[in-house]
């Protein structure tokens, strides 16, 4: 059974104080606050119009009804929480722009996970299914995550981000086996890994998309004249089936938040004329299984992807209900039932099976919680980037000749003490993963002092510097900021970057990454570490005043043992998609040398620019080759 690959296990060592190669080798969204209290419970539900299948809005606490057990529970609160994007008058490069600056202060609206099933199908499922994907990438919000993820090669997946680039490159990898006799995954086993994930981070509104060939079974699960196949079991034990109260299920979620994770199907086979028992047994048993799993199967249709957008508009909106509860903290397992009184419309999910916490395992996790370094482990191996402690890093990749390695550069941008004169201590916890986020390849384990800078609201900056053979490769930074009293922990975050390492010595064109680095602000800590890579520490602040001096630097390197001349376009360009300043550059043939790179400076024309958001990106080309770098600014 396939592992969830898109999820880093990370196991936390002793580092040491710099970066060290190996010899061998999203902040959470801010959930609706309902006044505290030891019995006040949390429910999320969807609520559709039973005919369009659209988000119902507008309804209140008078409109719901909860029962646990048959009990009715007191209601004391109801919050609409719109998680999808309406209508955003946003330009075109808002979402194919990469991000370069990682920030874990955003909430993120939905997370989606693409599950995309490349053990069978040929050449029409992976044109069909690539259309798919690339439709529920279109879909995204602007503060959406989505990951991607892989039934048989796992090394393709994606990891969770909002950089539309890099989700549409693993979709494009999409490769499904021409005969699944080559493969032994179970796709079944790959969903379950991946709601498993997902139950793990219930403030988030999450569905998991699946693009299959021609579909899944619900053998044992479903009517009668489904046979008994234990792949699907789960979903039972997952509480999405009604489950006799008195059975011996004990497979259930955890604590006492009914969560909904819907489970959406597209088959990429569409309407046949002609077709046996067997096929119209199985598209039976794929409409229960979305059935049961909260969500929608596309199915017999020739451009699944044309559905994509209603499926996704199903996920714009969401109650969270907060109820007073009538049942002992025992630990038991019991059932909740959601309605709403209304004919026209249907609650996901309508029941499920949940166990609460006892009140004696409450007191342990406070416990817990509050030990001294737990804070940092926790924002280190959390799936998503935690928040409590707002971080903003970016990452940039060199090229140095002659070498096997190259110089890569991270900087983190911490938050500084509001109080003059005073001075704050972070730790900072940082680990490199390979492409696929197994194999980990260096740590470091620092301790910073912070002071107040000139103004309340300075970032204190400090860059770390490693060397990496060419590559692509994940970084995982937990910071903790220290608590002052002696046995606690202070609030921590975490960033979640990827990089990939350019191997200019094959690539007939490649780039570095654009550093921009700004004459004002305070000094950047670490800086000397870069004096032989980079004339200045590149900065994580992307927002500017007009009087500000600001300058982007971009290497351009060529393999070619005869290099051509290269054209550098840089271009500054508004939310409107108008070009407001742009240069082009020519850099003869001769300045290009093996494995050296040629600096293309640029100081941004702020002074000229009015207050807003903007993109800056270089283009190269050369010859018949093309490249790249975008960076996303803001004026005023």
């Amino acid at each position: 059974m396939n592992k969830f690959a898109v999820l880093v296990c990370l196991v936390v060592t002793a580092g040491v104080a710099v970066w060290a190669q190996a010899p061998t080798s999203q902040a959470p969204p801010q959930p609706p606050q309902f006044r505290a209290s030891v019995d006040l419970m949390r429910v999320d539900v969807t609520v559709l119009d039973r005919r369009t299948r659209k988000p119902v809005r507008g309804l209140t606490a008078d409109d719901f009804e909860v029962r646990v057990g048959g009990q009715l529970q007191s209601i004391q609160a109801v919050a609409e929480v719109e998680t999808g994007a309406r209508a955003l008058t946003r330009p075109a490069w808002n979402t194919t722009a990469a991000r370069d600056i990682i920030t874990n202060d955003v909430s993120a609206s939905r997370l989606i996970v693409i599950v995309l099933d490349d053990v069978s199908g040929g050449a029409w499922h992976r044109q069909a299914g690539k259309k798919v994907a690339h439709a529920i990438v279109d879909g995204l919000g602007p503060d959406d995550l989505a990951a991607v993820v892989f039934v048989n090669r796992t090394d393709r997946s994606q990891d969770f981000t909002a950089d539309r680039t890099l989700l549409r490159a693993a979709i494009e990898a999409f490769d499904p086996l021409l005969n699944f006799r080559f493969a032994a995954p179970n796709a079944p086993g790959t969903i379950r890994n991946v709601r498993e994930f997902l139950a793990q981070v219930p403030s988030y509104r999450r569905a998991i998309m699946v693009v299959a060939s021609r579909g899944y079974g619900c053998s044992g699960i479903g009517p009668s004249t489904c046979s008994a196949d234990p792949n699907w079991y789960w979903l039972r034990d997952a509480g999405l089936l009604d489950t006799d109260p008195e059975g011996s299920t004990d497979a259930v979620q955890a604590g006492s938040r009914l969560g909904h994770v819907p489970i959406h199907f597209f088959t990429t086979i569409g309407l046949e004329v002609q077709m046996n028992r067997t096929r119209r047994d199985n598209i039976e048993d794929m409409l229960t299984l979305a059935r049961v799993a909260g969500g929608r199967a596309i199915v017999e249709h020739n451009a699944p992807a044309l559905e994509v957008p209603a499926v996704m508009e199903e996920l714009a909106a969401m109650y969270a209900i907060a109820y007073r509860q009538e049942f002992p903290l025992d630990g038991k397992l019991r059932f909740a039932d959601v309605k709403v009184q209304r004919d026209d419309v249907m609650v996901m999910p309508s029941s499920g099976a949940f166990r609460t916490a006892r009140e004696r395992d409450d007191e342990a996790r406070r416990t817990v919680t509050q030990s001294r370094g737990s804070g940092l482990l926790n924002a280190a191996t959390s799936p998503l980037m935690a928040g409590a402690l707002p971080l903003r890093a970016s990452v940039i990749a060199l090229v140095r000749a002659g070498a096997k390695t190259h110089p890569v550069v991270l900087t983190l941008g911490l938050p500084t003490p509001t109080v003059v004169g005073a001075s704050t201590q972070f730790t900072v916890r940082g680990f490199v993963y390979d492409g696929e986020g197994r194999r980990q390849l260096s740590t470091l384990d620092q301790q910073l002092t912070v002071a107040t800078g000139a103004q309340a609201h300075d970032l204190a900056e400090v860059v770390f510097r490693l060397d990496l053979q060419p590559g692509r490769y994940n970084f995982r930074v937990a910071v903790e900021q220290a608590s002052g009293q002696p046995d606690v922990a202070g609030p921590a975050g975490s960033a979640h970057l990827s990089v990939a390492v350019p191997d200019a010595a094959r690539g007939p064109l490649s780039l570095s990454g654009l550093a921009i680095g700004r004459a004002e602000g305070r000094p950047i800590g670490g800086r000397d570490a870069l004096s032989d890579v980079l004339p200045f520490a590149p900065t994580t602040v992307r927002t500017f005043a007009t009087t500000d001096r600001v300058g982007a630097l971009l290497r351009v390197y060529q393999a070619n043992r005869t290099p051509v001349d290269a054209t550098a376009t840089t271009e500054v360009v508004n939310t409107a998609d108008v070009v407001v300043a742009t240069t082009t550059r020519t850099i003869p043939a001769a300045q290009f040398q093996p494995g050296v790179g040629v600096d293309h400076p640029y100081e941004l024309p702020l002074e000229a620019l009015p207050s807003g958001e903007y993109l800056l990106r270089v283009t190269v080309t050369g010859g018949k080759h093309m490249a790249h770098r975008d960076v996303r600014l803001t004026v005023g």
